[in-house]
């Protein structure tokens, strides 16, 4: 399973349309649709969007891990308390 297949079901799992995606991702439904059928990359900026958006990580979405979950030291460094 590809990351365009995980998005996929993602999208899905969360009772989202295509519609909802590509508002996040500031595209439009067509751009969206050809993500998901494997005629255009999805830029890297959406991918972080939609993993933020999902709270999942990248690594899961890239097939580097199994674990969805994102690690919490990634959020203490963001905001500043991980200094």
């Amino acid at each position: 399973m590809d990351y365009r297949d995980k998005f996929r079901l993602l999208r899905k799992g969360n009772g989202l349309e295509q519609y909802d995606v590509a508002t996040i991702c500031g595209v439009s439904n067509k751009t969206v649709s050809h993500w998901e059928t494997l005629r255009y990359n999805m830029p890297i900026s959406c991918i972080v969007d939609l993993c933020r958006y999902y709270k999942v990580s990248s690594d899961y979405i890239l097939g580097l891990k199994e674990n969805p979950q994102l690690d919490k030291k990634l959020f203490e460094f963001e905001d500043g308390s991980g200094d």
